[in-house]
């Protein structure tokens, strides 16, 4: 089971409904852990997904996502600095 962690900043993005955090960080850290927590307490592995810059669905076979490292940390990490904290059995690779 892999709750979505990106954030979403690409408006156009057809699976923006997917992404927990919406556009918040900050919502996104609060969600991870009682989501992960709940998926883990039935016995499945949870997979925080996809860890940083793979939000974009257009032309994604293309794309070269270079995100500056205050960006990073300011907008991207945070989700998944909620899902560490809850004990995520894995992360998968954007």
């Amino acid at each position: 089971m892999a709750p979505e962690m990106q954030l979403a900043r690409i408006p156009s993005n057809e699976n923006n409904y997917q992404f927990i955090s919406g556009e918040d960080p900050y919502l996104g850290y609060a969600l991870s852990q009682p989501i992960i927590n709940g998926i883990q307490s039935e016995k499945v592995m949870a997979s925080a997904k996809h860890f940083i810059g793979g939000g974009q669905d257009q032309n994604k076979e293309i794309l070269n996502s270079q995100i500056d490292e205050r960006t990073r940390f300011e907008m991207y990490y945070e989700p998944f600095q909620g899902a560490i904290e809850a004990n995520v059995s894995s992360i998968m690779c954007s």
